[in-house]
């Protein structure tokens, strides 16, 4: 079978996973079993998936009251990952001959989307709920529920799974759907000849009564009802398909209103109506019960007890047996079903073994044993022990009488022959299943002969992955081996020809280094020289500069010592305006004498007009401008 998964959703990692060939990357042996590694699609994230435990927590099993369902439990946990798991994994994709390297984060268990639990072989007192459930949320663990037909039934079975927990594995599969499920609405129509085909319909049909009216308790109806909607589901829908839970529970809350003709009170019925009641054990049918009662236990006003022992019991199956055309003489069966059915308290002081089981023996430690050896209980310890077994009985003061309960009726004889019984709209959804899973459950410290050929398994598998292993090494080392020999021979040559060019290098690079260390010592030594010639010219020129100098000043000082007749005149520098008028700052550093060859030997800053020789000119007269008057005279 392959797995129905869209070749697209890359993103979600989905493995290519063929059912029944060998499709996996690599299997490994865990706690009891093999599990299978496959590879997803999506190369960027590169994951790895591997098939879910399906292993049955003992430990979570447990035996649950009526509830919402109105039925007896059983539930119990499926383990579907554990971290180790990963771990394991993640170990067997390193070895031989993958030799992966891969990180326990890209380990995942499948994407399961839903899951359910399917059975063979099962005793028809137990019913599995395979609805389908969702697994959006990649629980860890998921719960399951198997419903008993009573609580005898539930407590039975939990008691045997503990003790024979591989036997109760073997009945289970765990069934998982990796692709989403489709939906359709379909009208369901439920017609005589449909609810004929219930086997609870059947018992009603062969009861004693031939007037056709049945009652039944609410709790019976309903499952009726449930009884008939799942037969009618089973039938009409395609194998694949379901119908969900809820949708289910509606279409038979809508049936019981249509099976059921009207209630009537248990208190008001008559001893021949009696025989319509339709009860699951009709040993403990509250009439017969009572009557069961009232002969077996002898009440004490005095110490308000009640007491018991084996030979009024045993009076009162008679009694009773006759009632249902019955003889206790019959067979030990007919007794052991009796007491089974009765619930009886047999065990007491001088009881017979064929009246003791384990029951009874519990029933015994319920109460207390007179000096007579009889069994004597109270009132509260009484009610307590028919509480606890749901009997539908109790003690008005003076005998025991049934309960008030509703009781339905409903009349086969006109239903069998119904065209339309009920019909409603429900969503029909399909399920490709992926694959099916053998449940398993957690191995023991105790190694059973099962447990030693699994240590054997794992000692062979660790053998041969040892010997593969030392093989590839073997096989490494030799290739290591020759590609060192190969890499040493090849550096020894690349050395020896290194050696050689280095040589040839640096001789060439000597004797170029001496050819230009001999070049720039000439061109400096021709520097040199061409620098001692342009100094030793300057140095001439300057002497003779220098000589010609002091020449010049030697006449100088002849000429001074000769006496000269200074020849002086008197200028005016221009008035400090501009063009418009306005004063100028006149700066007295600027002032010179009007000819080279004189020299300035006076000056004075002068504020107004005055007239004279001046080079410049004559000015208007402004009493707010000024004027250098200097004196210079010639060398």
């Amino acid at each position: 079978m392959r797995l129905n998964a869209d070749q697209n959703e890359d993103v979600a990692g989905v493995p290519d996973i063929g059912w029944g060939i060998d499709s996996s990357l690599k299997t490994f042996y865990y706690q009891g079993g093999y599990l299978s590694i496959y590879e997803g699609r999506n190369e960027k994230l590169k994951r790895y998936y591997v098939t879910p435990l399906t292993e049955i927590n003992i430990e979570s099993l447990k035996c649950y009251e009526p509830g919402f369902e109105k039925r007896h439990k059983v539930r119990f946990n499926v383990e579907i990952w554990r971290s180790e798991v990963a771990d394991e994994a993640v170990k067997a994709l390193a070895s031989p001959p993958l030799n992966l390297e891969v990180h326990k984060e890209l380990v995942h268990p499948l994407p399961i989307t839903q899951i359910r639990i399917s059975t063979h072989d099962f005793p028809p007192e137990y019913e599995p709920d395979t609805v389908w459930k969702s697994n959006l949320n990649q629980r860890l663990q998921y719960p399951f529920t198997i419903y008993a037909k009573s609580k005898e039934a539930c407590e039975r079975m939990v008691s045997e799974i503990k003790e024979d927990p591989v036997g109760f594995a073997s009945l289970i599969q765990i069934e998982i759907a990796m692709s989403a499920e489709q939906r359709a609405s379909r009208e369901i129509s439920i017609t005589g000849a449909n609810i004929g085909r219930s086997k609870m319909f059947a018992q009603l049909q062969n009861m004693d009564q031939t007037n056709g009216e049945r009652l039944l308790t609410s709790s019976d109806l309903n499952e009726l009802a449930q009884e008939i909607v799942s037969s009618v589901v089973a039938s009409e829908i395609t194998k694949g398909a379901y119908v969900d839970k809820p949708d289910q529970v509606s279409f038979a809350s809508l049936l019981e209103h249509q099976l059921s003709s009207g209630t009537i009170d248990s208190k008001q019925l008559s001893a021949d109506q009696w025989k319509s009641v339709f009860w699951q054990e009709e040993f403990i049918r509250p009439d017969h019960y009572t009557k069961y009662l009232n002969h077996t236990l002898q009440y004490d006003q005095g110490t308000n007890k009640f007491s018991f022992d084996n030979e009024t019991e045993s009076e009162a199956r008679k009694h009773v047996a006759s009632d249902l055309k019955k003889d206790s003489s019959n067979s030990n069966s007919w007794s052991a079903e009796a007491k089974a059915s009765f619930l009886g308290f047999g065990g007491s002081a001088g009881g017979s073994s064929t009246n003791t089981n384990t029951q009874s023996s519990q029933d015994k430690n319920e109460f207390d044993v007179d000096d007579k050896g009889r069994l004597t209980m109270s009132l509260d310890q009484l009610q307590k022990f028919l509480n606890k077994r749901d009997l539908q009985v109790e003690w008005s003061g003076d005998v025991f009488v049934p309960k008030s309960l509703d009781l339905h009726r409903v009349n086969t004889a006109e239903l069998r022959y119904k065209s339309t019984i009920a019909t409603q709209q429900i969503q029909v959804k399909t399920v490709p299943i992926t694959a099916k899973l053998d449940a398993t459950v957690a191995s023991t410290g105790e190694l059973g002969t099962i447990g030693r050929d699994h240590v054997k398994i794992l000692i062979d598998q660790a053998k041969n992955e040892m010997n593969e292993t030392m093989n590839q090494l073997a096989q490494k080392i030799s290739d290591v081996n020759e590609r060192v020999n190969e890499k040493i021979n090849h550096t020894e040559n690349s050395v020896e020809r290194l050696v050689t060019d280095l040589q040839a290098h640096l001789s060439d690079q000597m004797t170029m280094q001496q050819q230009q260390i001999n070049e720039e010592i000439n061109e400096t030594k021709l520097h040199l020289q061409e620098e001692l010639l342009q100094q030793d010219a300057a140095q001439k020129k300057s002497i003779s500069g220098q000589a010609a100098e002091i020449a010049t000043i030697r006449s100088d000082v002849t000429g001074l010592k000769q006496p000269k007749t200074a020849n002086c005149g008197t200028y005016y520098t221009n008035y400090d305006l501009d063009g418009g008028g306005n004063a100028l700052y006149l700066d007295r550093h600027i002032v010179k004498c009007p000819r080279r060859e004189q020299y300035m030997i006076e000056w004075h800053l002068e504020r107004g007009h005055i007239k004279g020789n001046s080079p410049f000119g004559d000015f208007p007269a402004n009493l707010n401008a000024y004027r250098f008057r200097i004196v210079c005279c010639n060398l």
